[in-house]
């Protein structure tokens, strides 16, 4: 996150402090109003396809990785390849 402000892109953050169950009210209303989520997991993907199946409007993007820690340095690159206008 600070990453990201640094080089001017306006980002929020979530920490899901559960899984199950799912705090589908909470994450709804994070997503509000934004143009896409960013989604990083250290597994193949569970949590990337329930906030699909809660915002389905908006594009989720997936930066996970099954075998090694999720760098800061790989979110920051999925934020900067998403389109920043329109």
């Amino acid at each position: 996150v600070d990453q990201a402000r640094c080089k001017n892109l306006g980002v929020d953050h979530l920490v899901l402090q559960t899984l199950s169950p799912l705090p589908e009210r909470t994450i709804v209303a994070a997503a509000m109003g934004k143009r896409f989520v960013v989604v990083v997991e250290r597994n193949v993907g569970q949590l990337h396809s329930e906030i699909q199946r809660l915002c389905p409007s908006l594009p989720v993007v997936l930066v996970s990785s099954a075998i090694e820690p999720v760098t800061p340095e790989l979110v920051l690159g999925a934020l900067l390849r998403f389109p920043r206008c329109c």
